[in-house]
């Protein structure tokens, strides 16, 4: 500015000097040089005005560009929430699935063990009303507990004092009890032994166990002589150790003196019915 301010006042100045520039002349050029300054400060506020408002743009896009990344970002985590709750919606129907199965395979396993439950204790309860139909119930005590038969037989009946060999009344009793129970073929038993607190005075027992189990084998052998299998029997001795009534009395220790007969039953024998127990 300061260059062209100085080439119009030499130009001038010359023209004066030369006295061929009238004051008109002179006037105009001035009005078009003051003219000329405004039109370029004019322009210099526009370009200003331009760059500001292109910064202000570029600005203005960078953020929107930026806002846009940060869309698409969201966008991504978005779609991949929706996939993994798309993903643990499946895992859940699977496991409502598996959780219907398992709750109908426990009501059919239920309703099954109840099934059975129902005739273990038909089978059961038809062993026990054949034998009561041969024997009394001072002769045999039978019951019925948990799911399997218990039938006890006093001592004195079928052994001799002292002795473990069957009297001729126990074997008897005893054939006649293992011809009804040895009917279902897989029937399984445990004799046990049980005795007083008496201690043993002498003879071949050393004790009320030993007793006991000696006992015990006395009526296995009748068992498997009348066609139990060897591997469905198994005898035991409790000795003085369950006793059912107190030891303080005679009649208690008469009672506590005893072969009891534990027998699981064979269910198979549903299948071919129950008139052959029954008669």
């Amino acid at each position: 500015m300061s260059a062209l301010k100085l080439y119009l006042a030499i130009f001038v100045s010359s023209l004066l000097f030369s006295g061929c520039v009238s004051n008109s002349t002179y006037k105009k050029l001035e009005t078009k040089h003051k003219m000329s300054q405004e039109e370029l400060a004019a322009t210099r506020s526009s370009l200003i005005e331009a760059k500001y408002l292109l910064a202000k743009t570029a600005n203005k896009r960078r953020i929107q560009h930026e806002k846009a990344q940060s869309l698409a970002k969201e966008l991504d985590e978005m779609k991949s929430q929706e996939e993994n709750y798309k993903l643990r919606l499946e895992v859940m129907k699977a496991e409502q699935e598996n959780l219907k199965d398992s709750l109908e395979r426990a009501k059919y396993i239920a309703a099954m063990a109840r099934e059975v439950t129902a005739q273990r204790e038909r089978v059961l309860r038809a062993y026990l009303e054949k034998l009561q139909t041969l024997f009394s119930s001072s002769e045999l005590d039978i019951s019925i507990v948990g799911g399997r038969l218990l039938v006890s037989m006093p001592s004195d009946v079928i052994f001799p004092s002292g002795s473990d060999k069957l009297s001729d009344k126990g074997q008897e009793t005893v054939k006649s009890i293992s011809a009804v129970l040895a009917y279902g073929s897989q029937n399984q038993f445990q004799i046990e032994g049980h005795t007083d607190t008496d201690p043993i005075k002498g003879g071949q027992f050393k004790t009320n166990w030993h007793l006991g189990y000696a006992r015990a084998m006395s009526v296995l052998k009748v068992f498997v002589s009348e066609g139990v299998s060897e591997s469905l029997i198994s005898a035991a001795s409790f000795g003085q150790h369950r006793p059912r009534a107190s030891n303080e009395t005679s009649e208690g220790k008469a009672l506590n003196r005893r072969i009891e007969i534990v027998m699981i039953p064979d269910l198979s024998v549903l299948a071919e019915g129950l008139d052959a127990v029954e008669e």
